[in-house]
């Protein structure tokens, strides 16, 4: 059981004096051969430099540490590790990845509320959470709750909630939106399933949050699949994605129709 917080989470907190003194032992793994051993270790001890277990108890105040001075995170996911900022500090994950201002980036969320109090939304709540969380993004029109700076001159904005706990443990803790987009250099065929993928961007972030390797499954390294659902009553496949199959029996058990068959339809109207 985690100790309550100053803000009234469930998650330790450290302040910026806080130092730790480490046993001489390996602290990503724990010391021997005791499986409890090491489970109690990698909740105790902290990491070495920048790379923290996801299992230790520390590793979600100290990703809340980060994100909060500004700093880049790179967190495991449902599906690929990503990386993930403040909203505010957006602009960073651009020289991270070395990224064009104009290519957008997506956002992490603690729930589908949270999705409709940042979009112009036009599907309800239950169809969302037959979606998410999971392996899916959804794109809607944006609102004005988002600053004018992120994203500047994109109208729609992709939402995700993977289903990971530790990044549901991240963004539970804020009332905004956290920045997000895939752990490796812009433009690269990469998808990193582990921390040593994205080996290159290390000296440039702020915390790395090793989970392991994300086991490969049902297409994990094709990422999440995204869905443009900002036309009322229609959806377009923007990206196959891992979960093109399920998603798309999903929109369609709800009554929604591919993008493409309105065209269609309007076609056939204006022919007579």
């Amino acid at each position: 059981m985690h100790c309550a917080g100053p803000s009234g989470d469930l998650t330790p907190s450290i302040t910026d004096n806080e130092t730790f003194t480490e046993p001489d032992i390996d602290t990503q793994n724990g010391s021997g051969s005791d499986p409890e051993m090491k489970r109690i270790l990698a909740y105790l001890v902290p990491a070495n430099n920048k790379i923290i277990n996801a299992q230790n108890g520390l590793a979600v105040p100290k990703a809340r540490d980060a994100l909060d001075k500004g700093k880049v995170v790179a967190v495991p996911t449902d599906t690929l590790y990503g990386l993930m900022t403040r909203i505010r500090y957006s602009d960073r994950l651009n020289r991270v990845k070395g990224r064009p201002k104009d290519k957008p980036f997506g956002l992490f969320v603690n729930s589908v509320e949270q999705i409709q109090k940042y979009s112009i939304p036009t599907v309800s709540n239950s169809i969302l959470k037959k979606l998410l969380p999971g392996p899916v993004t959804v794109i809607f029109e944006r609102n004005e709750q988002l600053p004018a700076s992120f994203n500047p001159g994109v109208n729609t904005v992709g939402f995700r909630i993977p289903h990971n706990q530790f990044v549901k443990n991240i963004c539970i803790n804020y009332s905004e939106p956290l920045v997000q987009t895939s752990a490796n250099v812009s433009g690269s065929d990469l998808s990193p399933l582990c921390i040593e993928d994205f080996k290159e961007l290390w000296e440039d972030l702020g915390l790395i949050v090793d989970d392991g390797i994300i086991v490969e499954n049902d297409g994990s390294r094709l990422g999440s699949t995204v869905v443009d659902l900002s036309v009322e009553g229609y959806y377009k496949v923007v990206r196959d994605g891992c979960a093109l199959q399920e998603t798309v029996k999903i929109l369609r058990s709800c009554g929604l129709a591919q993008l493409d068959e309105k065209a269609e339809a309007e076609k056939c109207d204006e022919n007579g």
